[in-house]
């Protein structure tokens, strides 16, 4: 696939609150670094549990590039709430389009992305361009569509790996999470 050129390999391993067999809070953020450079990764960790979606077989993988003055690629702290904002936006009418499962955002390399996994992809281009032309006119479109039926993005891409896991052990322990 083309948006995880390079960044394959990643080993998945589910992760699991301890004693409670659910997740306090479902979504997570940690930093990890990629061959281009540090990335940020928001991803919702019950997918782990629930997912793939028989139902959910289209990968959606929508945003924009950005401009930035800083050198890793990373947004400026002041475009961080603009950025979140556009890729809710993008999120809520890509639900509207089609029933849609949101299972993280990577911003990495100026681009700030929201990964899906959708019933129908018929109406997500005209959704996602709705949605630029109104918020974010001029902005360069990021939108790839695929086949993923096993969740490989999900599963070793944004779902963190074992040595991120181990980056961010204490964080993750004091948060009640424990791998399984």
């Amino acid at each position: 696939m083309g948006w995880s050129s390079g960044l394959r390999g990643v080993v998945a391993a589910a992760l699991v609150l301890g004693g409670h067999g659910a997740w306090a809070v479902s979504w997570w953020n940690y930093l990890a670094a990629y061959p281009k450079g540090p990335g940020a990764v928001r991803v919702d960790m019950d997918l782990a549990q629930s997912g793939p979606a028989v139902d959910r077989a289209t990968l959606v993988v929508a945003g924009v590039r950005f401009a930035t003055e800083r050198a890793n690629g990373l947004p400026e702290a002041r475009q961080v709430e603009a950025l979140e904002a556009l890729g809710a936006r993008l999120v809520a009418a890509i639900g509207e389009a089609t029933p849609a499962v949101h299972a993280g955002t990577f911003t990495h390399d100026r681009q700030h992305l929201s990964f899906l996994y959708v019933a129908d992809a018929a109406s997500v281009e005209r959704a996602v361009d709705g949605v630029l032309r109104e918020h974010c006119p001029g902005c360069e479109r990021r939108l790839e569509i695929s086949e993923d039926g096993d969740w490989s993005a999900y599963f070793e891409f944004l779902y963190p790996n074992a040595e991120t896991r181990a980056a961010y052990r204490q964080e993750l322990r004091e948060r009640g999470f424990t791998e399984r």
